[in-house]
């Protein structure tokens, strides 16, 4: 399930372990920022440099065989591949604590035979959200997770009668309509981009995204009635979807943060002088 590439784990400091994905930009950060308080570890099956940099910065590399959930290779490098004994923490390349409050509730951890839960604090367009938070198991030792196999983000529950130490977590979150709708976002994007090289390019995104679907849904109901609901359903979805994902990217193109400002913001958190909103 996982092949080691590169191995420069050490027999005491606690483990950063990190399942990524094509993070050749912000791996660097984590590197530079947490190597000197934590073993780190990646779990990758990048198509970039990453594993290379990995390499490079004398981080510990396994790949991971295609065929298995983000859970499954999560839990096999904690229940076999993590030494008995060693206290690992997960986190993703889009978070961020500071070191050593991470380090300090690690070592608490460690004496008190207890686990890590980490408070996730998202942010979006660089903004903090106004929403509830959720807190899960960030930290353990081998054996002591509760491991449930059918849900990424709540994939460990916490184990009973243990002894548990709660930080923050900051979700820095790079938002674009590219990256949330793939194709869909892609070609809305260049649409709005280019109405935004010319004249009234508010109206032009109207009359595009929200006038062009008003006006043919009911027509692509009424024609697409005859095969069926299923279709109706189908064309209903796609209308509201290019409708959406139209005043979305316009609202990103006037008002909001492009994802090289998003990714200058969660690099920020790593300066010895943080983002004065956080």
């Amino acid at each position: 399930m996982l092949d080691l590439i590169a191995d420069h784990r050490t027999a005491n400091r606690p483990e950063l372990v990190m399942l990524i994905r094509n993070e050749q930009i912000r791996l660097p950060w984590h590197i530079a920022y947490y190597s000197d308080l934590f073993d780190i570890v990646i779990l990758d099956d990048s198509t970039d440099n990453t594993v290379e940099i990995a390499c490079a910065s004398r981080v510990t590399v396994y790949k991971r065989v295609p065929g298995n959930s983000l859970i499954e290779y999560y839990r096999d490098y904690v229940e076999n591949h993590l030494a008995p004994g060693k206290f690992h923490v997960q986190m993703q390349s889009d978070e961020f604590v500071e070191k050593n409050m991470l380090y300090g509730a690690v070592k608490r951890c460690q004496v008190e035979g207890g686990i890590l839960m980490g408070r996730r604090i998202d942010w979006a367009y660089n903004r903090r959200r106004v929403v509830p938070n959720s807190t899960t198991p960030r930290g353990a030792r081998r054996g002591q997770f509760d491991w449930d196999m059918t849900s990424f983000h709540a994939m460990v529950h916490p184990p009973r009668n243990i002894p548990t130490r709660t930080i923050d977590f900051d979700h820095i979150h790079i938002n674009s309509v590219t990256r949330r709708f793939g194709h869909l976002g892609t070609y809305a994007k260049w649409e709005i981009d280019g109405y935004f090289d010319g004249r009234h390019p508010t109206w032009r995104t109207f009359r595009r995204f929200v006038l062009h679907n008003l006006f043919y849904l009911p027509i692509d109901i009424w024609r697409e009635r005859q095969n069926g609901i299923g279709n109706v359903i189908a064309f209903i979805g796609e209308h509201l979807a290019d409708m959406g994902v139209g005043i979305s990217g316009y609202a990103e193109r006037r008002w909001l943060p492009n994802e090289k400002q998003q990714l200058e913001f969660h690099r920020s958190f790593f300066s010895p002088h943080p983002y004065d909103e956080k």
